[in-house]
């Protein structure tokens, strides 16, 4: 029986073994049958498809590289500049940046008048010229100088030449070797023959080794009659196809080989794009696939017999299998609870150190505030310790004020309650604001402070004014931090139009510096919450790792990027984009009288953007890097009709400062010619001596060109702006009453001190019962309005502002009530204004915060 069972078995397994083998050889020879047709539709598809991505992929290089051009016409456009020195070297900066090898002005007589490049002309000089005389964009062939063929992208642009004449069109170069860097980008396959023709015939690119100079040449040469049809008809159809603008295609014999022809039309030129593919290649590729085809089959009959062979252990392979899941199971419970202790482990661990950090943080402004007030008591009677104490308590409590507002930011993050408040600002108050700010503590580590702007067209955007002013100041306080004293940061802000459309600028900000630097690693994570690199060179630094945390949300909040690049040793590079609505319009600044003007700055970068910039203004201006060198200037032009009108001076040259320079001017010249220092932040009063008497004024750093204008008005006699209505209706507050709501009498006292300056008459409730009782018991219109301090005995600020609002009294819902609380979340400002107040503003009080409330609000 168990022989006869195992016969019956054998058998049946040799049956089964060779009617899988039939079933198998019956339907590789089938496939392969389908396989060798399908493969020769697909080859006609390939190419047809291969062409239209080529063709596509082309047209939308040619759009970027007109745009380009059109750009770089749009940086400089014609009449910007004066000085056609100046108009060269932006558009030869612009092109070069982008990668152009050769820019030419192109005039009406068909010249090109090279920028820079060897000399180029056109091989079809009346197709571009036609274009951009019709004012439209062209992208044609040429040659240089040295033969090389070259690509001329044309955008009509009108600049005024040196001889008198004017351009029609810029044009910018490129070898045609780019052209074939492009199809091959896309080809990809060295089984292809390809090349670029025009309508005539004449060939652009070509990737073969070819004599002729004409591809109908070759169709006549090398053609062969087939299907009917002789190499003249073959001609005679492409350059019909050509001439239409259609797309051509037909099969050829060359040598006795079949070869696929393609041609289409390439957008944005004149040119036309022509594929070869021969048979053989396909055939090639049918036999390899065959012969894949075949090896499938008989792998898989082997494997469906090595199947049934292996039928027999079936039960235990599933019993064996489920036993392996189930312990791989285990494992991944085991290692979810093992990463589970560790994170516990590292949250406690950040925590412990975010309390370490955060108590050293707070305890050094502390000890500062406390140890500057002893010193304070004890030299009442000497005004200069005096003040220099109460100047460090100030910074003190700015820097512990800051601690606070990064921790409730952090908090405000987490719970996604970050609210953009958008206004007009300035862009260059707030640079000059953070520089301003920036300055004691570059002072103090003797580094050198570097701010530059340029291409700033839109000064004034749509922004929240305190969270930009947090970004500039946490990334450029965090060079200032890790850069040693002696290094260097520079701050460079430029703009360019942006991608979200006309309303909008983006701005780009820099922040480059030569300090320690950061570990490559620790960069992937620089921007996570309490993120500090374990070094022993960061460990006397103080900081909670907080600041760019809150920098990257609000960045993310804004639409904007930001990225770093950073070597240990060498420094760090932080790169802000941010994309802000425009103001429109913007203040127009009128043209100053022409004056001669001379800038003395050792900083090549920053002389070379003053002189743009006033230029830009309507003033005629040079550079000098040395003192040497700028006396020799004044000598040789004193007397003459171009001599200097007013001297910029930098007031911080490698060796010399601006004083002693100031002071050798007006020794050597007299008064003759007025100084006016450029300082990086706010000029120091204090610092005025001898040296700066001849000095006339200042004008911070960096510059724009409506401070520019508004420091040189005054000196060159130029009409003065129109102040704006808003400060001109600027309400007076003096005399107002305001009655204020504060159960903590040192809070009392300060507001009362600080508000007093203003001329405000100030009276105090100590909590919120007291406020409403005051308020029932004034007469009419007794108060202007009412601060609120939030937490208050008895009865609460939101407590007392629902009461006063329900008042039967005619003043009751108009009197401005103004919340001033430490409580600054979200939810805390409105459940203010749901309880009848018009305003809110945190603690520490800001005068300025709460003056210009006040005047919004008693107008």
């Amino acid at each position: 029986m168990g022989k006869r069972t195992s016969r019956f078995l054998s058998i049946s397994l040799a049956l089964i073994s060779l009617f899988c083998i039939l079933i198998f050889v019956g339907q590789a020879a089938y496939i392969n049958y389908l396989g060798e047709n399908a493969l020769r539709q697909l080859g006609v598809f390939y190419m047809s498809g291969i062409s239209q991505q080529v063709a596509s992929h082309f047209g939308t290089t040619m759009e970027l590289r007109l745009s380009q051009v059109e750009s770089i016409v749009n940086s400089v456009p014609p009449g910007r500049y004066s000085n056609e020195t100046s108009m060269r070297i932006g558009l030869t900066y612009n092109a070069r940046s982008i990668g152009f090898e050769y820019l030419a002005f192109y005039t009406d007589d068909g010249s090109f008048h090279m920028l820079y490049g060897s000399q180029v002309t056109a091989d079809v000089p009346e197709a571009l010229h036609s274009s951009v005389q019709g004012g439209k964009y062209n992208v044609s062939a040429g040659k240089d100088a040295k033969g090389t063929p070259v690509v001329l992208i044309g955008v009509p642009a009108h600049y005024a030449m040196s001889d008198g004449s004017a351009s029609v069109a810029l044009v910018a170069g490129l070898p045609v070797s780019y052209l074939g860097d492009i199809l091959e980008s896309n080809i990809q396959s060295d089984l292809i023959e390809y090349s670029i023709i025009r309508g005539d015939g004449s060939y652009v690119l070509r990737n073969g080794s070819i004599e002729e100079q004409n591809y109908f040449d070759l169709v006549e040469r090398l053609y062969q009659p087939y299907n009917g049809k002789t190499p003249a008809q073959y001609a005679s159809e492409l350059r019909t196809a050509l001439t239409n603008g259609e797309n051509y295609t037909s099969e050829i014999m060359i040598s006795d080989e079949h070869w696929n022809i393609y041609c289409t039309r390439l957008p944005n030129s004149e040119w036309n794009l022509l594929f070869k593919i021969s048979h053989s290649t396909l055939d090639e590729t049918v036999n390899l696939l065959r012969n894949k085809w075949t090896y499938i089959s008989i792998g898989g009959c082997c494997l469906i017999i090595c199947a049934l062979l292996l039928a027999f252990f079936l039960i235990f392979w599933r019993y064996y299998h489920l036993t392996k899941k189930q312990m791989q199971a285990l494992d991944e419970a085991r290692r979810i609870a093992e990463e589970a202790m560790l994170s516990a482990e590292r949250s406690n661990k950040a925590k412990n150190e975010f309390l370490s950090n955060m108590s050293h943080d707070i305890r050094t402004p502390m000890n500062g505030i406390m140890g500057m007030a002893s010193v304070a008591m004890s030299n009442l009677d000497n005004p200069a310790r005096l003040r220099s104490c109460l100047k460090k308590i100030h910074v003190s409590g700015r820097h512990l004020s800051g601690l606070i507002n990064d921790m409730l930011d952090l908090s405000k993050i987490e719970n996604k309650n970050l609210v953009l408040n958008r206004n007009p600002i300035c862009l260059r108050d707030i640079m000059q604001n953070i520089t301003t700010i920036i300055q004691p503590q570059i002072q103090e580590k003797k580094q050198h402070f570097y701010a530059y702007a340029h291409d700033i067209c839109f000064e004034n955007v749509y922004s929240d004014r305190v969270r930009l002013s947090q970004i500039l100041l946490n990334t450029v306080g965090n060079a200032v931090k890790f850069t040693p004293e002696g290094g260097t940061i520079e701050v460079d802000l430029y703009e360019e139009p942006s991608p979200r459309g006309k309303l909008y600028v983006r701005s780009h900000l820099h922040v480059r510096d030569n300090g320690i630097g950061m570990a490559e690693e620790f960069q992937a994570r620089i921007f996570d919450a309490f993120a500090r690199e374990d070094n022993a060179r960061v460990d006397k630094e103080a900081g909670a790792g907080m600041g760019l945390t809150i920098t990257k949300h609000i960045i993310d909040a804004m639409g904007g990027t930001v990225t770093v690049k950073s070597r240990q040793g060498k420094g760090s590079h932080f790169h802000i984009t941010l994309d802000m609505e425009k103001i429109l319009p913007q203040k127009v600044l009128p043209d100053l009288p022409r004056r001669n003007l001379l800038v003395i700055d050792d900083d090549a970068i920053a002389s070379s953007l003053a002189v743009t910039s006033l230029e830009s203004i309507g003033l005629q201006a040079e550079a000098a890097s040395e003192p040497e060198q700028a006396f020799r200037m004044i000598e040789e032009h004193r007397g003459r009709e171009d001599r200097y009108h007013l001297i910029l001076l930098d007031w911080d040259m490698e060796g010399q400062n601006g004083n002693a320079i100031a002071k050798e001017l007006s020794g050597r010249f007299g008064q003759e010619l007025p100084i006016l220092l450029l300082t990086e932040g706010e000029w120091d009063e204090s610092e005025k001596s001898e040296e700066t008497a001849a000095v006339r004024g200042f004008i911070s750093k960096p510059l724009f060109r409506s401070n520019l204008y508004e420091g040189l008005r005054p000196f060159l006699e130029a009409p003065a702006l129109p102040q704006d209505r808003e400060e001109e209706a600027a309400p007076d507050l003096t005399g107002k009453r305001i009655l204020m709501a504060e159960d903590n009498e040192l809070n009392w006292e300060i507001a009362n001190a600080i508000l007093s300056e203003f001329g405000l008459v100030m009276e105090w409730a100590e909590n919120g019962q007291i406020c409403v009782e005051k308020f029932e018991q004034s007469p009419p219109a007794g108060y202007d309005a009412i601060l609120m301090d939030l937490r208050m005995p008895v009865m609460t600020g939101f407590e007392a502002a629902s009461a006063i609002r329900r008042s039967k009294r005619e003043d009751a819902r108009t009197i401005p009530i103004i919340a001033v609380s430490a409580d600054a979340f979200e939810d805390d400002i409105q459940k203010c204004l749901d309880h009848g107040m018009n305003a809110h503003t945190s603690k520490p009080i800001d005068a300025e915060k709460i003056l210009s409330l006040l005047r919004q609000y008693l107008r």
